[in-house]
């Protein structure tokens, strides 16, 4: 049961995250090819990201696509509840 949660945990992230980028990327009108030209990133895996699924995309990736939005990685971040130590 637990390794079911944390895979349905894992799917919201990726999830919001790709909203996110999505939401932060139409608010500041950047074409999904010119984010994938700044960040090194194929539009196919930035393309699957933003619809939620898992491109592969690694967390040093999050932080250069925050960058390439202009934002901070908290902003791109909202909506996800990191575990505390």
């Amino acid at each position: 049961m637990s390794n079911k949660r944390g895979i349905m945990e894992e799917f919201n992230v990726i999830k919001t995250l790709g909203n996110n980028m999505h939401n932060i990327r139409a608010e500041k009108g950047i074409s999904l090819q010119e984010l994938a030209d700044r960040v090194d990133i194929d539009t196919k895996r930035l393309e699957r990201f933003e619809a939620g699924e898992n491109s592969g995309i690694m967390v040093t990736d999050y932080v250069k696509i925050a960058d390439a939005l202009g934002v901070g990685f908290d902003e791109f971040t909202n909506g996800i509840k990191f575990l505390e130590d």
